[in-house]
């Protein structure tokens, strides 16, 4: 019997500790032929994310500090979206869009839109995110990289094509 609680003690110990150092990250970046503030105000138009954003097809919600949103991701090949709640961790008008969501011990996810202007008049766009918890050392996070390089380009296309109306 002794021998089965230490057993039992040792698995949740191990679990416990895969879940606390699972850490995967995807990081992408495109310079965009823009100002932050346009690019900031095509992000807080969630209304219109239908139009340009390959993934998030639809977010519910008003941006702000603590808001709740729900988004609906649609991954390649999907026919279905996926819902996730996300909750706006940190908000810095025209600089950074910081979120989260997730399942803490299981997966969780920390997702940064960050706006750096450029000394040559276009701003360099950084999408980050973090991803912790037990179920990453079981998940390919990379199956995330080429979805945001996409939503980078179709953001810069979206704000091309605005510009020129």
């Amino acid at each position: 019997m002794t021998r089965i609680v230490i057993g039992l003690v040792l698995i949740v110990l191990v679990v416990v500790v895969l879940a606390i150092t699972g850490h995967k990250r995807v990081y992408t970046e495109l310079k965009i032929n823009s100002t932050p503030q346009i690019i900031w105000s095509a992000l807080m138009d969630n209304s219109s994310y239908g139009e340009w954003n390959p993934f998030a097809v639809k977010v519910e919600g008003q941006y702000g500090l603590d808001a709740e949103m729900i988004v609906h991701g649609l991954m390649p090949g999907a026919s279905k979206p996926v819902v996730m709640k996300v909750r706006v961790k940190k908000i810095e008008k025209n600089i950074l869009l910081h979120q989260h969501g997730g399942f803490p011990g299981i997966i969780t996810y920390d997702h940064r839109f960050h706006l750096q202007p450029q000394n040559d008049g276009t701003t360099l766009l950084i999408q980050e995110e973090d991803y912790h918890g037990l179920y990453v050392w079981f998940w390919n996070a990379k199956v995330m990289q080429p979805i945001y390089e996409s939503v980078n380009k179709a953001l810069a296309n979206y704000i091309k094509t605005e510009q020129n109306k």
